[in-house]
């Protein structure tokens, strides 16, 4: 049975790294998937047959973007032959530089210029990086998606004119002269009775990142740990009871009957946290953070109320407990 405890201690804080890298996996992948709509504003390419052209849409959005000085993105989200989302940002730079760039860290290499984005084939790319044309490699949590940055033009070669784009912009007026230029080429090529409001008309993007933190299952190991550790006292009278009767301390009494099991758990809990920090690739400080303060809370309110609970129960051992073998 003290093996027992002794274990499911351990797992207890253990699980706490697990669980955080789980939880960053997943909300750092809900992010990329929606990087691009928090740097700009969402429109739809219209589903009509006229507008399917993939050279029109590409004239079309490449002379809007230039025509205003704004950026263009879109993003693909689809399962890469490792059967792990494989996540896409196409994007074309007609202004400065884009803010998309800055929402993400490169582990390798650099970012593509503004002139790399209009043309050519150079990506940024987790997946197959030895290829010539990866000039760069994104950090990517836990390995757990790919993630590319592409030109524009391959957008339009790879996926269908209709879809979702993000006008990226820091001014209101450039995004409607934008979508005007766009209304005004797709009447054009036979697109009727479009307006702005209809380019605008998108539904909502699906959040994908988890209200109620996966964190909170990681705290909540604090109160398993302590009752872990107040069972291992409460079924060890007799034993209390013979170090009491031969002058222990409670507090030596406490460390040899539970006390060292669960510094053993903490060991291996820092142990584990230590070893997430040093070989989970994509670790930031904001990760560290985290993962550092749970697993420091769960240690501490385990061992406060251990200690508590436990000099309280060894403090009133008595003679009938020696017999009983179990405190009441």
């Amino acid at each position: 049975m003290k093996t027992v405890l002794l274990v499911l201690s351990i797992v207890g804080l253990v699980a706490v790294p697990s669980i955080l890298v789980v939880d960053a996996a997943f909300n750092r992948e809900a992010e990329a998937r929606v990087a691009a709509t928090s740097a700009g504003t969402r429109f739809g390419w219209p589903l009509d047959p006229a507008a399917g052209n993939p050279d029109d849409a590409l004239r079309i959005l490449t002379e809007a973007a230039d025509g205003t000085g704004t950026n263009v993105i879109r993003t693909s989200v689809g399962i890469g032959a490792a059967g792990r989302s494989e996540i896409t940002h196409y994007l074309y730079i007609a202004g400065a530089g884009t803010r998309l760039f800055d929402r993400f860290d490169l582990t390798a290499g650099r970012w593509p210029t503004r002139e790399e984005t209009r043309s050519g084939a150079m990506v940024v790319s987790s997946i197959d990086n030895s290829r010539p044309t990866v000039i760069g490699e994104p950090a990517v949590f836990a390995n757990a998606y790919d993630l590319t940055f592409a030109p524009f033009g391959q957008a339009l070669t790879r996926l269908p004119a209709t879809g979702t784009y993000v006008i990226e912009s820091h001014d209101e007026a450039d995004v409607q002269r934008f979508l005007g230029i766009v209304q005004h080429r797709l009447a054009e090529v036979g697109v009727p009775d479009l307006t702005l409001d209809s380019l605008r008309a998108v539904g909502a993007e699906e959040n994908l990142t988890s209200d109620t933190s996966m964190s909170l299952l990681a705290y909540s190991f604090a109160p398993i740990v302590s009752l872990l550790s107040a069972i291992a006292v409460l079924r060890d009278g007799r034993r209390i009871g013979v170090m009491r009767l031969s002058g222990y301390s409670v507090a030596r009494i406490w460390f040899v009957v539970t006390g060292w099991r669960q510094m053993t758990a903490a060991a291996v809990g820092t142990a584990a946290g230590a070893a997430v920090l040093v070989f989970v690739p994509g670790v930031d400080w904001p990760f560290a953070r985290n993962l550092i303060g749970a697993l420091a809370a769960v240690i501490a309110a385990s061992a406060i109320v251990t200690v508590t609970i436990g000099f309280a129960i060894i403090s009133r051992v008595n003679l009938g407990d020696i017999v009983k073998g179990r405190i009441q």
